[in-house]
């Protein structure tokens, strides 16, 4: 989805009860499980393994929101109801185990939100658009009048204050995945991470890029142990991956929370074929994934065409047929594109884009 992929790839009933298994030595990372949606009245169970709960422990249930947790006053048995309060915010639990009279602590989010009980189940929220360019915080200035509610932008402080400000959110990339590897150390990559995370703007994390194993059959272990440490510093806030393809949406599917399905329909002037966004999403319902969809807004090369208003309008609608979670369009300004083919420049495209 990034503008290196594109030149590289010329390419983002109530009382259910629910249990999560805890170890804190040795244990499977975080992000093995799921942390799903719940509704007010849902009991969440702290399942703890025996090696756990053999030895001396408490429990703590944590409400968080963007990546700030507290505790919840009295929440401190193996059960926990959520409640009208906990609504918009994700639920966690702090398990302390005393080991040979050293305290282990590990948190982990159990709900990565609660909505009230009538609310959908997969409420479609995000409408969000992709920028990089050199004056970000002038383009959302723009861009807002159009709807949108997320950005995924760089680490623009500025910006992120702005976006908190007019209750918008973004998604930051702290660190980048360079096809084997991050480009950044771990402590430095929590640093920026914790800058932008105190603007309280951030609703995700990009970890990676359509990463793939081949040539690094190490990937997904990787990227799944970013994951992890993110959620032990910022629980609440999901990580993120884009793909266009099933199979590495496959071998990645236990690496991150959220995936940025990036498909592109609309090639080499063939017409677009949206059966492309059926079947990706197809394959996402099947790995049980939490998705959004990303629009193509660009073209103009000789490759990726530049879809009509009309046909903007179907990918748009053909995401909204799916479970998505909602849509990000790509992009305003797309790197490897004429400038006359940009959707900033196209009236007709933007006037779908207010319209959806």
């Amino acid at each position: 989805m990034s503008a290196s992929k594109l030149r590289s790839r010329h390419s983002l009933g109530l009382c259910v009860l629910l249990g999560f298994g805890f170890g804190l030595l040795g244990a499977s990372p975080a992000f093995s499980q799921k942390a799903p949606q719940v509704k007010v009245g849902t009991v969440l169970k702290a399942n703890l393994r025996a090696r756990v709960a053999n030895h001396r422990h408490t429990l703590q249930w944590l409400r968080c929101r963007h990546g700030n947790c507290r505790k919840i006053t009295g929440a401190t048995s193996s059960r926990y109801r959520t409640r009208k309060g906990d609504v918009g915010h994700g639920i966690g639990l702090k398990v302390s185990e005393w080991v040979n009279g050293r305290r282990q602590v590990r948190t982990r989010l159990i709900a990565a939100s609660v909505v009230s009980a009538k609310a959908s189940a997969h409420p479609r929220t995000i409408k969000g658009y992709y920028d990089f360019g050199s004056d970000q915080l002038s383009d959302w200035n723009k861009y807002k009048a159009y709807g949108f509610n997320l950005v995924f932008a760089g680490m623009n402080a500025r910006l992120l204050g702005r976006l908190k400000a007019n209750g918008a959110s973004a998604w930051v990339q702290p660190n980048i995945w360079t096809g084997c590897g991050y480009r950044h150390s771990t402590s430095q990559a929590l640093g920026y991470a914790r800058q932008a995370v105190a603007t309280g703007a951030v609703s995700g994390f990009y970890v990676a890029d359509e990463p793939s194993v081949w040539g690094c059959s190490s990937a997904p272990a990787q990227i799944a142990r970013w994951t992890a440490t993110l959620h032990s510093h910022f629980p609440g806030i999901p990580t993120i991956i884009s793909f266009w393809n099933s199979g590495d949406l496959t071998d990645f599917a236990h690496s991150a929370d959220e995936f940025a399905l990036d498909t592109y329909p609309c090639q080499y002037g063939n017409g677009c074929k949206y059966s492309w966004i059926t079947n990706l999403a197809a394959a996402a319902d099947r790995l049980g994934l939490k998705y959004i969809g990303v629009a193509q807004a660009f073209g103009g090369d000789g490759h990726y065409d530049l879809p009509t208003a009309a046909q903007l309008h179907q990918i748009i609608r053909t995401w909204k047929a799916t479970k998505e979670l909602g849509y990000l369009v790509y992009a305003f300004s797309a790197a490897g594109m004429p400038s006359s083919t940009w959707l900033q420049n196209d009236p007709a495209l933007l006037s779908v884009i207010a319209a959806n």
